[in-house]
């Protein structure tokens, strides 16, 4: 499957960090598992694991640039 980057224009696309390429593959592969396990909440996925759920995205977006990782 292909990255949601790679719908980017070129330029902009180019500028994605290979971690979050890395996040979203990981991601994509337990995708289902997490659909049952954070039902009804908002997620930030990196290094193969949930680092942040909350059923408001604005908690889960500004907490997530708090973990310095690319989710």
């Amino acid at each position: 499957m292909t990255s949601l980057a790679d719908a980017l224009p070129p330029e902009i696309a180019a500028q994605v960090h290979p971690d979050w390429r890395t996040n979203e593959a990981g991601y994509r592969s337990v995708r289902d598992n997490l659909f049952k396990s954070h039902f009804g909440q908002w997620i930030c996925f990196a290094d193969g694991t949930v680092v942040v759920s909350c059923s408001r995205p604005v908690v889960v977006l500004r907490d997530a640039r708090k973990t310095a990782r690319h989710p």
